[in-house]
């Protein structure tokens, strides 16, 4: 591996997306890529240097503890790099060690999200757990799976920087650790190459120009939230009121309901594309629904917005709470 390179550690494509927006040209064709089963392998296919590791690690914990030292070992010429992506992937504390790392935001306001949640809550309390640990098994933790294991959402001393596209008051962050970006800017800025080189990576030019309504989607069967059918129910209720000739569904990456098999008659832009990229490329529409997405937020021009809000759905509600659209535009 080249020395001095940056490290691109992701499991969405929109933190993907974010880090290519934010480099150069040139950055993007030496950056290694490591990444995990949310980025989809077309994708992977278009990068270069790219090492795929599982997203989840669900062997015993054995397994898990040996596959941390093989990934620790095999990659342990990384020191003179540089690191970008999710610290929350189970393998990032493994492969920054004791180095700092640039922290790219998982969707528009995800820090909101957390904060509603609770989990800054827990990643305190985990912090004050580990703390209590004995000396040599917290020594024996920190050098397989490295010190910030566990310290998500840049709750660390190793976190430099917090990469944004909204303003956002982080609880426990510097005000000179976080760093503001515009993806149109962005987008604008960056030279023809670099352009088509993205278009080419999430293959841009095969959107579907079309108007209207679009839904959002969120991936409450892949969390756990919701069954299949309790999916399904609540998104063709949606699909109802505004008829199916007048919308079209623009799945979350991470959504794995099988959308036009249950919708054949509704027209599926592909999940994999951020709808922030896709906002890039001049397609408009009038109105955005989603239950509880922020990416509503993100568009650059004036649009209507649906909020259906967690409340639809017990178990929705239970796990977000009453969220209200004018919640996030607030923070």
């Amino acid at each position: 591996m080249r020395l001095n390179s940056n490290i691109c550690i992701v499991d969405t494509v929109y933190a993907l997306s974010f880090y290519l927006l934010i480099s150069n040209e040139n950055d993007i064709k030496n950056t290694i890529y490591f990444v995990g089963n949310g980025i989809p392998l077309k994708i992977r296919q278009r990068l270069n240097k790219v090492h795929y590791v599982p997203t989840y690690c669900q062997e015993s914990t054995i397994q898990h503890l040996l596959k941390a030292i093989w990934i620790k070992y095999k990659y342990k010429t990384l020191n003179t790099c540089t690191f970008w992506g999710q610290d929350h992937i189970w393998y990032f504390p493994i492969l920054v060690g004791h180095k700092q790392y640039n922290l790219i935001e998982d969707c528009p306001m995800i820090f909101h999200l957390h904060e509603q949640a609770g989990n800054y809550e827990k990643v305190k309390q985990y912090s004050t757990k580990i703390q209590k640990q004995f000396f040599f098994i917290k020594k024996i933790r920190d050098w397989i799976y490295g010190p910030i294991s566990g310290l998500v959402l840049g709750y660390n001393q190793q976190c430099k920087k917090i990469i944004l596209s909204q303003p956002y008051t982080l609880p426990y962050v510097k005000e000179s650790q976080v760093e503001l970006f515009n993806w149109k800017e962005l987008w604008n800025k960056s030279s023809e190459t670099k352009q088509k080189l993205i278009t080419h990576i999430f293959e841009l030019t095969d959107i579907p120009h079309i108007g209207g309504n679009i839904l959002f989607t969120q991936p409450f069967i892949t969390d756990k939230l919701l069954t299949e059918e309790e999916q399904y129910t609540l998104y063709n209720n949606i699909c109802k009121k505004y008829s199916y000739q007048n919308i079209i569904i623009k799945p979350h990456p991470r959504d794995t309901f099988d959308y036009r098999k249950y919708f054949p008659q509704i027209p599926i832009i592909e999940g994999s594309i951020p709808m922030q990229l896709i906002n890039l490329t001049g397609i408009k529409f009038e109105k955005a629904i989603t239950v509880c997405s922020s990416v509503v937020l993100s568009f650059e021009y004036d649009i209507k917005i649906d909020w259906i809000g967690p409340a639809v759905h017990p178990k929705l509600l239970e796990r977000f709470g009453d969220l209200k659209l004018e919640d996030i535009k607030n923070r």
